[in-house]
């Protein structure tokens, strides 16, 4: 499914290369129907019901903007991967099988529920259980408390890393690293004085990033 919402002006510019244009525009397409391509169902569903918990959009982007996420990091475990891993954890691809498979079966002995049946509060407590060693199995094919803490912190840096490499968050942070020339020219930045953007760079949608007025001194 190709997102309703309009590209953003980010990926209009002429001072982006048509492959890097190509490329943020093939992320902001996903199937109608998307289906796991390296995990399992069940760790899929875990993952749709663990992301809004770690990186809620709504704050960030508008309803037609949110980026599927779970949909992302499935596709970037197919690989290739970068080659880096904790020691304590098999490759990527089975770390992220196992570890979601952990947590939904925790919800289920200890709520009686799916991960989805949980509220977002709830599911930030488990997230933060996890880092603290507290979420584990010694089951086959799962992973240790000692495991899912090393997991943990590779969650939130793929998580983060899916929703920066899009340019929909891209616009709405005014992130502009790449706007240094089209095809033919390398035109760089000339300004890098702080908190002054070059007129080419795009202006942050989101709240969030907008200047906070200066309290006047009576």
């Amino acid at each position: 499914m190709t997102t309703h919402a309009a590209p953003p002006k980010i990926l209009q510019s002429d001072r982006i290369s048509s492959r890097t244009r190509s490329i943020l525009q093939a992320r902001r397409t996903a199937p109608q129907t998307p289906i796991a391509r390296t995990l399992s169902p069940a760790a899929y569903d875990t993952l749709t019901a663990l992301v809004p918990a770690l990186l809620p959009q709504d704050e960030l982007l508008s309803p037609t903007e949110v980026i599927d996420l779970p949909h992302a990091i499935d596709r970037a475990l197919t690989g290739p991967r970068d080659g880096w891993r904790f020691a304590e954890l098999p490759s990527d691809a089975c770390a992220w099988e196992y570890a979601l498979l952990t947590i939904a079966e925790h919800t289920h002995n200890k709520f009686g529920v799916s991960p989805h049946a949980l509220s977002l509060d709830q599911l930030g407590l488990l997230l933060d259980s996890i880092t603290d060693g507290q979420i584990g199995s010694e089951a086959p094919q799962r992973l240790t408390a000692f495991q899912m803490q090393r997991w943990s912190s590779d969650f939130r840096a793929d998580v983060i890393e899916a929703f920066l490499a899009h340019p929909h968050a891209q616009q709405a942070l005014g992130i502009s690293a790449y706007l240094n020339g089209d095809d033919d020219t390398l035109t760089g930045f000339h300004n890098v004085t702080p908190d002054t953007a070059e007129a080419f760079e795009p202006i942050p949608s989101t709240p969030l990033t907008a200047p906070q007025p200066q309290e006047r001194s009576s």
